[in-house]
C-alpha cells in the first residue's frame, strides 16, 4: 500500500464519469509535470555532490523523491489519463458520480498543486553564483517535497474509522524487548564518545513489528509512535549505512514510546 492508493482504489471500483473529465485532466497534468521537474533537480544534487565529494546525506535524506514519490506520479499520471479517455468512451451513460472519487481527486489536485509550489524554478538554481548555494536550494526544496507527502500519506492511510488509543499495556513483548533490552555499540566520532543500539530480530518478527507499527501509529497518540526510516515503505529492507560503524545491512527505526525516544538499528537474523 503506498501513497495515492485511495483514488487508485477508487478507479477500480467505479466506472469513470463525464462530469469528472476536468478533475482527471489537472491531475494527468500535474502529476505528468512534477516528475519531469523533479529528476532534473535530482540529476543536479547527483552531479553536485559528486563534484564536492560530499552531500551524501542530503541525498539519503531525499530518497524519498526518487525511489517512491515519482515512480507513483507517473503511475497516477497514466492512470488519470486512462480515466479522462474511459469517462469519454462513457459520457453516454448515466450513472451518478461518485462524490468520494470527487473529493479524492480535488484533495490530490489540491496537495500536487502545494507539492508543484515548492518545487524550485531550475533557471533560479543555475542563477546562484555557488555550488554549494544550488546543492542547499535543491536539497531543502526535495525535503520539503517529502514533508509533504508524508503528511499526505498518513491523512490517506490512517482515517478516523482505524483511529484507536494505544494503551501501553497493548505493547507486544517484541516490541517492549527491542525498546528495553537493546543491544548498544560504543564508538568515537570526531574525538566524542557516542552510543548505538541495536537490536536482532527474524524475519517474522519484523513483519509482526511493521504490522505493530501500523496499529500504533494509526492512533495519533503523540506519546507512542514507531517511524521508520524509509517510512514509505509496507515491507521494511535491511540497508548499508556508510555513516555508522555497523557493517551488516539494517534498518533505522525510531521508536518513542511512553513519551521516549529511542533510535535503533535492526539487525535480520540469517
Amino acid at each position: 500500500m503506498g501513497i495515492f492508493f485511495k483514488v487508485l482504489g477508487l478507479f477500480q471500483k467505479n466506472k469513470a464519469h463525464h462530469q469528472l473529465l476536468e478533475a482527471y485532466a489537472e491531475v494527468h497534468r500535474l502529476a505528468s509535470i512534477l516528475p519531469q521537474l523533479l529528476v532534473q533537480l535530482r540529476a543536479i544534487q547527483k552531479e553536485l555532490v559528486k563534484q564536492k565529494r560530499a552531500g551524501g546525506i542530503g541525498l539519503q535524506k531525499t530518497l524519498f523523491v526518487e525511489e517512491e514519490f515519482m515512480p507513483r506520479l507517473r503511475n497516477l499520471a497514466q492512470k488519470a489519463e486512462q480515466r479522462y479517455y474511459e469517462a469519454i468512451n462513457h459520457e453516454h451513460l448515466q450513472q451518478p458520480i461518485s462524490l468520494l472519487e470527487h473529493e479524492e481527486l480535488n484533495h490530490i489536485t489540491s496537495f500536487l498543486k502545494k507539492v508543484r509550489e515548492r518545487v524550485p524554478n531550475l533557471n533560479d538554481i543555475e542563477a546562484k553564483p555557488r555550488p554549494e548555494e544550488k546543492l542547499l536550494a535543491i536539497e531543502s526544496a526535495l525535503r520539503e517535497v517529502a514533508e509533504l507527502a508524508k503528511d499526505f500519506y498518513a491523512v490517506e492511510r490512517y482515517e478516523k474509522d482505524l483511529v484507536r488509543r494505544v494503551l501501553q499495556s497493548e505493547l507486544s513483548p517484541l516490541l517492549r524487548r527491542i525498546y528495553q533490552k537493546p543491544g548498544v555499540i560504543t564508538y568515537r566520532e570526531q574525538g566524542k564518545l557516542k552510543h548505538l543500539y541495536t537490536s536482532t530480530l527474524n524475519l517474522k518478527e519484523l513483519r509482526n513489528l511493521e504490522n505493530e507499527a501500523k496499529k500504533i501509529n494509526a492512533a495519533h497518540d503523540p506519546d507512542y509512535e514507531i517511524i521508520w526510516t524509509h517510512w514509505w515503505r509496507d515491507l521494511q529492507i535491511p540497508e548499508r549505512d556508510l555513516r555508522t560503524p555497523l557493517k551488516d545491512p539494517h534498518i533505522n527505526v525510531t521508536l518513542k514510546l511512553a513519551g521516549k525516544k529511542k533510535d535503533l538499528h535492526l539487525l535480520l537474523a540469517a
